[in-house]
């Protein structure tokens, strides 16, 4: 009963993924041929819905490479709609539909091959690498590009009409389109924002048809044509015939270097979005899967899909996250999805005469709209808040900008493939500056390197043995998809004594939103494991920080996970592995639990209170100054002391080199050398100190000689403990 259940509950999320993307699929279709306009609307319908099967019913049976939904995809349509023009260009006549079809054939599965090879060079991580702003460029002049095309369907002007022609053409009739095409904008949009039960695009086709024909029995006349009458929408058999025969309109090596570079930018498009779709995939199913194989698997679907004429085909997150929240868990909901792409396929020819140009165009033009790059959105807002920036990322906002409109301007001014090449090049270059070196820099353990927080003996000896229970990362690299991913794989691999992590980010110039998707997979893993994360170098509200937390990071990490510097991570951790020791809480010491007084009987702790000056500091306030005279040392009673130093590169700003809790000394090497003082000293919260004076010092030497001795011998043990920490440090360091 409950397989039973279960299998009935894939089937209605197998069937509505596909109803819900099919009035898109209508669009690739007519998009794929819009050089023709409405001769060949049948065929590239079909094209479109062949994708969907073949894209979904492969890896049903496969049945390895997870629970991708799959089908054709906007930007790897317009390259062939692009390649279809162009034949068309060169032919002396309309060709027919079986020298479209060879074309159309020989790219996808040329461009299914290529994919497959990259999988089997185990490749798919050197994929990840392309650069945001290069894909974020294309993407964008693509959805561009299906506004302008979209808009001319909406308005009922032919595609190939000028800017001058277009405005000379406009009438109210004209007028009427253009605003039912806003209506029908807006009415998708509410959908998409307030009414998740069905898919906006769906909305968009049944709502717009309802309005096409209302405003048009208003207005007693109908704006633009409606699609063409089809029988069935049915594989091209006569061409798929033709082409198994070998009756090709050219020798199989001409038609190849012709589709080439088609090809190759296809399969480029697909193997990213079929990684960005596995790692959706794995992020809200939790299964890890092998993206290499992914790539296999689809490439072997694309030269499949290839041979019966289907549009290039690859999954995508949008596609993966309808499939998921209809239920989709299992392969079932695959293969239902591809008997529902067939059944639509079969049925619904005749229904397609009913639905307007318009209306198309309406649902075309919103999902470009959805196509356009958060990531590009954001870069925009930070250019605007630019005066919030510090110089570096300024700069690199500015060069992203520049970068993503170079490809955008390419992509208008010539043609797609000079932009994917463009953005080939661009990449390469941003390769070896950005991601030359890699994601994962030093590591060092809690034992090797400790905050400036100054400890007592006891606290000290303790942190030293759980030290190794700390790991610090710096991180040298963007955080962008390929990085993030490594950065992923990694961490998999830390050991089990690892209970805190600390990730250090201060190199991280910049964070996209497919990186922030997957380092909130790595605080989910890590926090699972019981690996206890920490960010330095980061804020949620600050120009990288934000982007992790629009991602939800701080639903995994708590606000007090994130760190000015690594020395506040690390004081943070030592923190939390001092209060698991249970030792004495005490927020105040007397001279007894001092290590300086060590060995001191009654007797002698009374003589060294006499020669002590105790003194109370408020929050912020200054215990002495850089240049003050050396005169003294002293004991944290209560509160704590921190010594800072102005940062040159900052002007205002402070650095904290140590931090003195209560029971530690400070101030007593200026004291000994006879020097000034070399940093300001600041209370930090209400703050109680001893003082004791070298005047106070010399006159114990003289008078209590034995007390003055146990005093020196426990400050020289301070220090040597201080100083071998230090050299055991910086020894590491060196090595590392």
């Amino acid at each position: 009963m409950r397989q039973a259940s279960t299998l009935a509950a894939e089937a209605r999320a197998g069937i509505l993924t596909a109803v819900n993307l099919s009035p898109i699929d209508v669009g690739y279709g007519l998009m794929m041929v819009s050089a023709f306009g409405l001769l060949y609307a049948g065929e590239g319908i079909a094209a479109a819905f062949l994708a969907v099967i073949v894209g979904n019913l492969v890896p049903a049976v496969i049945g390895r490479s997870g629970q991708l939904f799959a089908g054709a995809r906007p930007a790897q349509t317009l390259l062939i709609a692009e390649l279809l023009a162009q034949v068309a260009r060169n032919a002396d006549a309309t060709p027919d539909f079986s020298v479209l079809f060879a074309y159309l054939a020989i790219c996808t599965i040329l461009a299914g091959s290529l994919q497959m090879a990259l999988g089997l060079l185990r490749a798919g991580s050197v994929v990840k690498y392309l650069p945001v702003p290069v894909l974020a460029g294309y993407i964008n002049a693509v959805a561009l590009l299906i506004i302008l095309s979209a808009a001319t369907m909406i308005l009922g002007f032919p595609r190939s009409i000028t800017l001058a022609d277009m405005w000379t053409g406009f009438s109210s009739k004209t007028l009427w389109s253009a605003g039912m095409g806003l209506v029908l904008l807006a009415l998708m949009a509410w959908v998409n924002t307030h009414y998740k039960k069905i898919h906006w695009s769906v909305a968009g086709l049944f709502g717009g048809i309802a309005l096409y024909y209302l405003f048009s029995a208003l207005h007693g006349e109908r704006f633009g044509d409606n699609l063409p009458a089809v029988a069935a929408i049915t594989p091209p058999w006569d061409s798929l015939r033709q082409f198994l025969a070998g009756n090709l309109p050219l020798p199989v090596g001409d038609l190849a270097r012709t589709v080439l570079p088609y090809a190759m930018a296809i399969a480029m498009l697909n193997a990213i979005e079929t990684l960005l779709a596995a790692a959706r995939a794995e992020e809200i199913s939790g299964r890890r899967c092998d993206a290499n194989q992914v790539l296999i698997d689809q490439g072997v679907t694309n030269m499949l899909g290839g041979l019966i004429g289907a549009l290039p085909i690859a999954p995508s997150i949008s596609r993966v996250n309808i499939g998921w929240d209809l239920g989709g868990r299992r392969f079932h909901s695959l293969g239902t999805a591809a008997a529902t792409a067939a059944a639509i396929m079969a049925f619904g020819g005749p229904l397609i005469h009913w639905v307007p140009k318009l209306v198309v165009g309406a649902v075309m033009v919103f999902l470009a709209w959805t196509m356009i790059d958060a990531w590009s959105q954001g870069q925009i807002r930070k250019l605007c808040e630019r005066h919030k920036l510090e110089d570096s990322l300024r700069r690199q906002v500015q060069t992203n900008i520049t970068i993503m409109l170079a490809v955008i301007a390419v992509a208008f001014s010539g043609h797609l493939i000079a932009a994917m090449f463009a953005g080939a090049l661009l990449a390469m270059f941003l390769f070896v500056r950005d991601y030359s070196r890699s994601v994962i820099g030093r590591s060092f353990a809690g034992s090797h390197r400790h905050s400036v927080v100054m400890r007592t003996e006891q606290k000290a000896r303790h942190l030293e043995s759980a030290g190794h229970c700390i790991h610090v990362i710096e991180l040298n690299a963007p955080i962008v998809f390929g990085t993030a991913d490594r950065l992923l794989n990694h961490l998999t691999g830390l050991s089990s004594q690892i209970r805190f992590l600390i990730l250090d980010c201060q190199r991280v110039r910049e964070i996209d939103d497919k990186g922030a998707r997957i380092f909130v997979r790595i605080a989910r893993q890590l926090k699972e494991l019981g690996v206890e994360l920490h960010l330095s170098f980061m804020q949620p509200d600050g120009p990288r920080g934000s982007t992790l937390k629009d991602a939800g990071l701080l639903q995994s990490l708590p606000l007090r996970h994130w760190h000015a510097d690594t020395d506040q991570a690390l004081e943070a951790v030592e923190e939390t592995l001092i209060a698991e020791a249970n030792f004495p809480d005490r927020e105040s010491m007397d001279l007894h639990h001092l290590d300086i007084t060590a060995g001191l009987d009654e007797a002698e702790l009374t003589i060294l209170h006499r020669h002590l000056h105790a003194d109370c500091y408020p929050a912020g306030g200054k215990v002495f100054s850089h240049g003050a005279a050396g005169d003294r040392f002293y004991i944290v009673a209560i509160g704590q002391v921190e010594i800072r130093l102005p940062m040159a590169d900052r002007q205002g700003t402070m650095r904290r080199i140590a931090a003195f809790p209560p029971g530690v000394i400070f101030g007593e090497m200026a004291m000994f050398n006879g020097s000034p003082r070399s940093a300001d000293a600041i209370a930090v919260g209400e703050t109680s100190l001893w003082q004791l004076s070298s005047e106070s010092l010399n006159q114990l030497k003289a008078e209590y000689p034995e007390v003055a001795g146990k005093l020196m011998y426990n400050i020289a043990r301070q220090l040597s403990a201080r100083l071998s920490v230090t050299n055991d440090e910086l020894v590491y360091a060196t090595r590392s």
